[in-house]
């Protein structure tokens, strides 16, 4: 839906692009993090808490869904 904002790289002259991630479990979390941030994706994960909490933000309909973010520096 929105590849044009992350298409080819998520690297933006101004940052890089915000993933934002939600889940129960931290063990599984945390290698996806690190799969964001040291791998040729250099995305910008923002974790957001529980499944229930994070989830519901950016769920279809929710207030960060469908928003383009950029961490920057």
């Amino acid at each position: 839906m929105f590849a044009t904002c992350t298409a080819p790289v998520p690297r933006h002259r101004d940052g890089n692009q915000v993933v934002f991630l939600a889940g129960d479990d931290e063990s599984t979390k945390t290698p996806f993090t690190r799969l964001l941030t040291e791998s040729e994706f250099e995305f910008a994960p923002v974790g957001l808490g529980a499944l229930r909490e994070g989830g519901a933000l950016m769920q279809l309909g929710g207030p960060l869904s469908g928003k383009h973010f950029l961490l920057q520096g």
